[in-house]
Formats: structure tokens, C-alpha cells, sequence
């Protein structure tokens, strides 16, 4: 088990990121610009970055598909409640996935795989090492 300079786990430390990201991305952001002038270990910055940036990306997908029900809705007299309440536990079924897969790996201190952001973060991160 490796202890990063705050004197915890790294696996801790990446697994308290994603977890803010999951609740609060503003303060999830601010941990993450931490860790990146901490210079903690390459697993915590990947995870805590992927985290933000999966959230975020989350986060923004479920604010258009909202603002496209409220002005497919208010054109017509078209009433998607029913459908926009089933995407809305879908999406939130979708974010506790990922932040229990997220946690898993962040607990073996392994850095969690998320396709597009992954790569996303990989080509950028470099810059960063």
C-alpha cells in the first residue's frame, strides 16, 4: 500500500476524489486542481481527473436532453413525463455504476477505464508528468 505525502493510501485518496466528483463537482474540481499542484502519484491524478471529467460530461449530457424536453414539450402539447422520469433513473442508475466501478478500481489503486474519457485524459495528462 502506497501513502501519498498526506500520509493516506493512494487507493483512499483516488476513491475520495471520484466520490466528491459523484456529489459535488465544484469541490471535486478543487481536489483535483490539489492533487495536480501536490504532484501526488500518476493513479491519484488520473482517477481524480477522469472522475471530474466523467461527471462533468454526464452532468452536461443529462442538462441538454433536458432543455430538448422542456422545448419539445412547450412547441406542442406533448407530455413526456413518464419517458423523461424513466431517463432520469436511467441516468442515475448510469452514475452509481460508474462510481462503484470507479471505487473498485481506485481501491486496488488501478486507474478505471472509461472509453472515450480515458483516452481523452491520457492524451492530455502527459503534459502533466
Amino acid at each position: 500500500m502506497k501513502l501519498t505525502k498526506l500520509g493516506i493510501s493512494t487507493g483512499l485518496l483516488s476513491t475520495i476524489c471520484v466520490f466528491f466528483a459523484y456529489y459535488s463537482l465544484w469541490f471535486a474540481a478543487l481536489l483535483m486542481f490539489g492533487v495536480l499542484i501536490l504532484g501526488l502519484d500518476n493513479v491519484v491524478k488520473r482517477n481524480a481527473i477522469q472522475g471530474v471529467v466523467t461527471y462533468a460530461a454526464l452532468y452536461l449530457i443529462k442538462v441538454i436532453y433536458e432543455r430538448m424536453y422542456f422545448y419539445i414539450s412547450r412547441m406542442g402539447n406533448l407530455n413526456f413525463n413518464g419517458f423523461m422520469y424513466w431517463v432520469n433513473e436511467l441516468h442515475s442508475l448510469l452514475l452509481l455504476a460508474i462510481l462503484i466501478y470507479f471505487i473498485y478500481n481506485a481501491l486496488k489503486d488501478k486507474v478505471a477505464f472509461v472509453p472515450i474519457v480515458s483516452t481523452f485524459v491520457n492524451n492530455n495528462i502527459d503534459a502533466l508528468d
